[in-house]
């Protein structure tokens, strides 16, 4: 008998994968498995470069939680200006 599984997991699995590609590109992303999910998907630190030797440094550290919306809820939540929400984000002063 083959698989099967709700579309509506397969669309939050891409989601996923989409944010942390997204990600990828300013900071350090660690995915938290499944069976340990408390409402994070992913553990990140912000990526910053030494000025002289080129090390790439991890420097706040931040949680975020991918979600994923069908295009008609899209549509309707559109004109809301505040989209994005930050949490449990920490920043510390550093020196590179």
């Amino acid at each position: 008998m083959p698989g099967a599984r709700l579309r509506s997991f397969r669309l939050g699995d891409r989601s996923e994968l989409l944010v942390q590609h997204l990600l990828t590109g300013l900071a350090f992303t660690t995915p938290v498995p499944r069976q340990e999910d408390i409402g994070f998907d992913f553990l990140c630190s912000l990526i910053t470069q030494t000025k002289d030797s080129g090390l790439l440094r991890a420097r706040p550290f931040f949680t975020v939680q991918a979600k994923s919306k069908g295009a008609q809820e899209m549509r309707k939540r559109s004109d809301k200006s505040n989209s994005t929400k930050w949490t449990g984000s920490t920043s510390r002063k550093t020196r590179c």
